[in-house]
């Protein structure tokens, strides 16, 4: 790469009609490095903006929750006018943590570019943490504002079922008899939604199964996925996860407080009041197990019948 580069996190998702903006402040300012800030209302493990005078001194990689330098994120919309002068300082930079690519930034501000940002309001969306497919899920779902049926020739729909609000319903989709579906809602291709199911604001993957009597909310399940008398609330799964009948997932703390999740072995508030679980491809869970809110459960894994898991399950090889 060569001269002007702007560079973009590829797992967030903006109002990209900023980028009108972006590209003014570049033309105005001839700056040799802008970025694109938004505050904050509570903590979010990334880059925060160190103040001095009210001027920009550089940035900190996820500072410990009680030490952030200011409440103004810098989100990873960054602007070089030479990229190969910032990739010579980045080539410069040791560090053992997973802030290279700031301390980098760090040392080529030592230098004083000229440099400006941009402090953006809209909504921002990020990939971080497996829960934050269902903030993103939402976004897309209220997206959805009239019914998108495929050809009534494609679909098999019981008259006794009830479709309320937006839906999209792909070709090959059959609901059963006294099933309801509530959108906003995506139904993937081939999937059947059976006698007595509840699925609200959901996303519904291809060639799904949603047993009889199951109940489905505010959930993101991918391809392939069976279920048979579950029910599944705010939670992630995975393509070919198969739950056996009575499995639930608790979604909700007694005490209503935020439910916490484990990363790198640490529990980390994932500022959701309702989580259920996330669950790898082709997971198998046995008949009346108890899935505790946050617990992460890997690929490829098999959990016994009764079982209550309250704790993360890594992937089986």
């Amino acid at each position: 790469m060569n001269g002007e580069v702007v560079i973009l996190n590829a797992s967030d998702l903006f109002d990209f009609s900023f980028l009108k903006d972006f590209i003014k402040k570049i033309e105005e300012t001839k700056a040799d490095y802008i970025f694109l800030a938004k505050k904050t209302t509570h903590y979010f493990p990334g880059s925060y903006v160190i103040f001095s005078n009210n001027k920009v001194q550089g940035f900190i990689e996820k500072p410990p929750v009680d030490q952030t330098p200011s409440d103004v994120l810098k989100l990873v919309v960054d602007y070089f006018s030479n990229i190969q002068t910032f990739i010579s300082y980045l080539e410069k930079t040791k560090t053992n943590n997973d802030d290279h690519y700031e301390q980098g930034i760090n040392a080529f501000l030592l230098d004083k570019p000229v440099m400006d940002y941009i402090l953006y309001e809209d909504y921002w969306y990020v990939l971080k943490y497996p829960w934050h497919v269902l903030s993103m899920m939402k976004h897309f779902l209220d997206g959805i504002k009239v019914n998108k049926l495929a050809d009534s020739k494609d679909l098999t729909i019981a008259e006794t079922a009830i479709i309320q609000g937006p839906v999209i319903m792909e070709k090959g989709v059959k609901v059963g008899h006294f099933a309801k579906i509530t959108g906003p809602c995506y139904i993937g291709e081939n999937t059947i939604i059976a006698d007595y199911a509840l699925v609200r604001e959901s996303h519904i993957g291809k060639n799904c199964l949603i047993g009889s009597s199951c109940e489905v909310a505010r959930s993101y399940l991918s391809d392939r996925v069976s279920l048979h008398r579950n029910y599944v609330g705010d939670s992630v799964l995975a393509e070919g996860v198969l739950f056996g009948s009575g499995t639930v997932t608790a979604n909700f703390r007694f005490d209503e407080n935020e439910v916490q999740s484990v990363a790198k072995g640490k529990k980390v508030n994932t500022h959701m009041k309702k989580l259920g679980v996330m669950v790898g491809k082709n997971t198998k869970v046995g008949i009346n197990a108890t899935l505790y809110p946050g617990v992460k459960i890997g690929s490829n894994c098999l959990v016994f019948p009764g079982e209550v898991v309250r704790k993360d399950v890594p992937d089986k090889q």
